[in-house]
């Protein structure tokens, strides 16, 4: 009777150390009333540049009437700042010549939720199992601003090459 109380005991030591180094699913969750994305998209399949896009600020009809052709788009929102010279990049293995794209910022808003209490437990007796599961009972929740940079514009391709 003894050694089946203490083996218990060790597994109810080994449980708790394992909630508390691996947290049961679902102890923290965090909800974004933003959408984080990235997207470079083109309209078909072009042979890569060699170096990375340049960027230009010329409208499409001056791109057009120098043999410019409009091959796609950029589309990112994130909370990390741009990185234009990666998107050069992207855009060159794209097979774009120029890009160009504007730079904004918009806020918005994340909430964390996480459990304060997860040692607290309910029993579950259903099916004969009698089997504990960590419950939250308490949250503390917190809301952050946060800034996204967005980066909308147009890759380009000069058609005679």
């Amino acid at each position: 009777m003894l050694a089946v109380a203490r083996s218990r005991r060790v597994r109810w030591l080994l449980l708790l150390g394992l909630s508390v180094l691996f947290p049961p699913a679902g102890c923290g969750t965090t909800t974004k009333d933003y959408q984080e994305y990235r997207h470079i998209t083109t309209s078909g399949t072009f042979s890569a540049r060699d170096k990375p896009a340049d960027e230009t600020q010329i409208t499409d009809a001056e791109l057009s009437q120098k043999g410019y052709v409009n091959i796609g788009a950029i589309d990112i929102s994130s909370v990390k700042p741009p990185d234009i010279a990666d998107i050069k990049r992207e855009a060159a293995r794209r097979g774009a010549d120029l890009i160009k794209a504007d730079i904004s910022s918009r806020s918005g808003h994340q909430q964390t939720k996480t459990c304060l209490d997860l040692l607290s437990q309910s029993n579950d007796m259903t099916g004969g199992g009698g089997n504990n599961f960590a419950e939250c009972e308490k949250y503390s929740v917190e809301t952050a601003t946060v800034t996204l940079s967005i980066v909308k514009g147009s890759l380009w391709r000069h058609g005679s090459r």
